[in-house]
């Protein structure tokens, strides 16, 4: 949807089996370590997260407020229940874990 609005490459936040996921299975894969793989894999310039219409926000929202406090990402841009943010620095792979 991002692409379709803007023509900027865009990646799902995480890459997991989505069938589990959508069905409150457990997943096989730690949904905020993928989610800090994939940010410091391809260095995304902006995050956006559509709450709560998207399941996804389950799983990434605790790790992006992790990222928000621990100054590596800050809100730029909200238009109701969406946020915008620009990545400052390369995420910390422990925030995924830590509580």
């Amino acid at each position: 949807m991002v692409y379709l609005y803007t023509s900027l490459k865009s990646i799902r936040g995480f890459c997991v089996d989505a069938l589990p996921v959508y069905y409150g299975l457990p997943a096989e894969v730690d949904a905020g370590k993928e989610f800090l793989r994939i940010l410091s894999q391809y260095h995304p310039s902006y995050l956006v997260q559509m709450q709560p219409d998207f399941y996804e926000t389950r799983f990434l929202g605790p790790t992006t407020a992790r990222l928000l406090q621990a100054g590596q990402i800050a809100e730029v841009h909200t238009a109701g229940a969406m946020h915008v943010y620009k990545v400052l620095r390369r995420p910390d792979h422990g925030l995924s874990t830590a509580r």
